[in-house]
């Protein structure tokens, strides 16, 4: 009997999980942070099972925005964070689907004026067995396993804001470059007029105001240009941020994007977008989940109504005679019948309703409003296109003028200055494209401009990254 008793001790034991303390050490995190590369294993390992046109010579000479989207995808402690979210609804599944379990109770007594040659002990035991009715188990788990897939939306759906955010500062980071660019050329046509107007005031063929005023343009451009390196520098840090690995790393990465190449909003048709955007955006589909969660924590509410059965057999030694015996319990619903948390589950079930309502309304309306803007900005960019061409008919003017001998070197400079303003001007138009593209993209939730093969855009099933610790 002892023998027995201690199998059995053990085989419960078997089943328990143990505890893993799992301690932060903040310098190791650091550490960690830092020593973040882009030929990681873990990193070629992701982008294998994540992007259909796997290349296994990673990491790529230059770094697209898809490219730049998985390292993002495999870094970003955002995602790291959902996938987390998504491991804990997972748990909440296993929880649902447990069954309660049987309990069994041990109460010997001992009768002290027994009769003579009878056993004075009464030893025995009883099992209590618990039966759900109603089919509250089954509505336990399709609750758990929507709210599972809401937090798998979810993941989705925080993969598509980094996505959005990391094409924003890419798009900051391209236009502060080309910036910079222009003005520092800015800078050295201005530098040169003033070295020529210096020149010709020595001579006497300029007057001193001329002198001061290129001076003074020269001191505003360099500020400006001063400003430009700033702007680039945070825009590089922005990038970096944005797909979670250090500055010292992100240095090593040739980035190489098309961007002057919007597409014209006339082929992005606005039924398809809309469609598409109500179709696939993923906050539409995880209040769905989450209506659906809602619709059975109701059942189970409602199936709370019915009584639990409980079966307890029984076996009693009692004072030398053996006696088996069965009994039968339920809860008597007769005070309460669960009207209270039915009434709040229906209550939950309709504000969850108007969730979803308000959010698929806020999708058609993000989806119209982006494509209204990304089509002002697209005309606005090609109206300043125009402008450059003039300009750059003016150049060809004044370099014809000079080598004819009608002009000096600085006219020249002149028309390259004016089409230079002319041309940062059109950046800040592409620009704003660029960004209201994004937007619209984000409203969607589909790339319109860049074509992906990055499996986690599709689809909420996103690989999570390897636990290294």
């Amino acid at each position: 009997m002892k023998r027995c008793s201690f199998v059995i001790f053990l085989a419960l034991l078997a089943g328990c999980v143990s505890y893993k303390p799992a301690p932060i050490a903040p310098k190791q995190t650091e550490a960690s942070f830092r020593a973040r590369t882009i030929d990681d294993s873990g990193l070629k390992e992701f982008v294998a099972k994540n992007s259909t046109n796997f290349n296994s010579n990673w990491p790529p000479q230059e770094f697209d925005l898809e490219a730049l989207t998985l390292v993002a995808f495999y870094y970003h402690p955002d995602l790291q964070l959902a996938r987390m979210r998504v491991a804990e609804s997972a748990a909440g599944e296993i929880s649902a689907g447990e069954r309660p379990n049987p309990s069994v109770s041990w109460a010997p007594q001992y009768a002290i004026n027994s009769d003579q040659g009878i056993s004075p002990w009464v030893l025995g035991f009883s099992w209590d067995i618990p039966i759900e009715t109603g089919g509250k188990r089954a509505h336990r788990l399709e609750q758990a396993k929507q709210l599972t897939l809401a937090a798998r939306l979810a993941l989705g759906e925080a993969a598509w804001k980094v996505r959005g955010d990391l094409r924003s500062n890419l798009v900051e980071y391209y236009a502060a470059d080309l910036d910079a660019q222009y003005l520092r050329t800015e800078m050295n046509l201005r530098s040169n007029l003033v070295t020529r107007l210096e020149r010709q005031l020595q001579a006497g063929e300029a007057s001193r105001v001329e002198v001061n005023v290129a001076r003074s343009e020269l001191i505003t451009s360099t500020m400006a240009q001063t400003k430009a390196e700033t702007r680039l520098a945070d825009a590089k840090f922005q990038v970096a941020a944005s797909i979670g690995l250090p500055m010292s790393a992100f240095e090593n990465i040739r980035v190489h994007w098309r961007y002057d190449n919007p597409p014209n909003p006339r082929t992005v048709s606005h039924n398809a977008v809309q469609t598409a955007g109500l179709l696939n955006r993923l906050d539409v589909r995880r209040s769905l989940a989450e209506y659906a969660a809602t619709e059975a924590a109701l059942q189970t509410e409602i199936a709370k109504q019915y009584p639990d059965v409980h079966i307890s057999p029984g076996y009693e030694f009692d004072q030398g005679e053996h006696k088996f015996g069965i009994g039968v319990s339920a809860m008597l619903p007769i005070l309460s019948h669960n009207r209270g948390p039915i009434a709040e589950a229906e209550a939950k079930r309709k504000e969850t309703e108007i969730r979803f309502l308000a959010v698929q309304s806020g999708a058609i309306q993000d989806t119209d409003r982006a494509l209204a803007s990304y089509r002002r900005a697209y005309m606005q960019w090609t109206n300043d296109s125009t402008l450059i061409a003039a300009q750059s008919r003016n150049l060809k003017s004044a370099q014809a003028t000079v080598e004819a001998g009608e002009a000096d070197q600085s006219s020249v400079w002149i028309a390259q200055l004016q089409r230079l303003e002319a041309r940062r001007g059109q950046l800040e138009s592409l620009r704003l494209v660029q960004q209201s593209l994004g937007a619209l993209e984000n409203a969607a939730q589909r790339p319109l401009s860049d074509p992906t093969n990055i499996r986690l855009l599709a689809s909420p099933d996103v690989t999570t990254e390897k636990d290294k610790r």
